[in-house]
């Protein structure tokens, strides 16, 4: 990953709504054949993933491409400077997290408190409430929307459960009128610790 510029325009045109091969490299300036190597990348730091109908080949016109975890996208929202700084000193901790060989509490621990930590709730709540507000609805697919707004609210108690944390999901949770089950930020005299309150919401945490 030697051009952290490049990989942050490809996840930026992907949360604007670009979600083909072609329309990602277009918004980039790259040619399809470079941008498809820097997915790739994304993909195999489970950054990004690919999706494609299952009676369609890997290489099927109608394959797109999602983030799959939106810490990226907030955290980029949230002071781009800083986060495309931290972005390359981290990578060696993302790369080392994909060969199992680094836990993954503790590098997502890192890379959050690495742009927050020292940040207040009134000022991190702000920028999560800005943040949906520039996101929803084009982080969602269009059939997760139908399904949500369609669920019987009289007749189910809905929840979100994500291992994101709860300060920039906290607003999509209130929109679609859900609980919320996700990583608690910690935080001291309203100011953000750079810590969790009890586990990552992830795998087993999540049941």
């Amino acid at each position: 990953m030697r051009n952290p510029a490049s990989y942050n325009s490809i996840l930026g045109a992907i949360a604007s709504g670009a979600s083909r091969l072609n329309e990602i490299a277009n918004k980039v300036g790259l040619d399809t054949s470079a941008c498809s190597g820097l997915l790739k990348s994304l993909i195999e730091l489970n950054i990004v993933e690919k999706i494609y109908p299952v009676t369609e080949k890997e290489s099927s016109r109608k394959t797109i491409y999602e983030i799959k975890d939106t810490m990226f996208l907030f955290l980029k929202f949230y002071n781009p400077a800083k986060y495309s700084f931290q972005f390359l000193k981290h990578v060696p901790l993302f790369v080392l997290l994909k060969l199992k060989l680094a836990n993954a509490e503790a590098v997502k621990k890192s890379f959050i408190s690495s742009i927050l930590e020292g940040e207040s709730k009134y000022q991190i709540e702000k920028k999560a409430k800005l943040f949906f507000d520039e996101n929803y609805p084009s982080l969602f697919r269009e059939n997760a929307l139908d399904f949500i707004n369609n669920i019987n609210r009289e007749n189910t108690e809905s929840y979100i459960v994500s291992a994101s944390l709860d300060i920039w999901v906290k607003p999509f949770a209130e929109k679609f009128d859900m609980k919320l089950l996700s990583t608690e930020a910690e935080f001291q005299n309203d100011i953000f610790t750079g810590k969790f309150v009890g586990k990552n919401c992830n795998k087993e945490e999540k049941v």
